[in-house]
């Protein structure tokens, strides 16, 4: 009975060892086949680090040439344009060429007649100051020679307003003297009265 007893737990325990050697067969498996996943990663990475690479280093050696074809280029521009006048041209320079003595002259002429109009401007300005300064003068004296003259005749200017109401209270004054003679009578005496002072 011990024998049997021992024979199914080692059978069990067979069972378990193979159970766990599948599981890690399975296991290695699968790591195996990450890890070529991983190689075959690295390796398309490195291949394209390395085409990266060729394309930099081609288009360095691009950019050299366009350079070195610029600094071509610019030194190939010429420093002066020699320029090939026909006989016509020529003969037209020196006709400007004569006329550059009247051109001068006439140029001149213009900048003499622009500083004589601001010249003559100057002056007007200072003449109308001057004409303005004695005209306000003028009037002024004028003014004052027609009121000496007034005041000489033995009249006077007043304000209209004034006038008007000395002129309704003469009226005044009268229609009352009228309307009351006895009055007036004694008023007329008040009047010659204080006047006489």
């Amino acid at each position: 009975m011990d024998n049997e007893n021992k024979q199914p737990d080692g059978v069990a325990l067979l069972k378990k060892v193979i159970e766990t050697n599948e599981a890690t067969i399975e296991h290695y498996i699968m790591l195996m086949n990450s890890r070529e996943d991983i190689i075959h990663m690295d390796q398309k990475i490195e291949q394209s680090l390395i085409n990266l690479n060729a394309t930099l280093d081609k288009s360095s050696r691009m950019l050299e040439v366009e350079e070195q074809k610029r600094q071509d280029f610019l030194l190939a521009i010429p420093k002066t344009i020699e320029a090939h006048l026909s006989e016509k041209a020529v003969g037209q320079l020196e006709q400007v060429e004569k006329k550059s003595p009247l051109f001068k002259t006439a140029t001149y002429g213009i900048i003499g007649a622009l500083l004589l109009s601001v010249l003559t401007t100057i002056g007007n300005v200072f003449f109308a100051k001057q004409w303005y300064t004695e005209s306000l003068r003028s009037k002024t004296e004028i003014r004052q020679d027609i009121l000496d003259e007034i005041k000489n005749n033995g009249q006077s200017l007043y304000r209209v307003v004034d006038y008007n109401q000395l002129y309704y209270n003469t009226e005044l004054m009268n229609r009352w003297m009228k309307k009351n003679p006895k009055d007036a009578e004694k008023f007329l005496r008040f009047k010659d009265g204080y006047e006489s002072r």
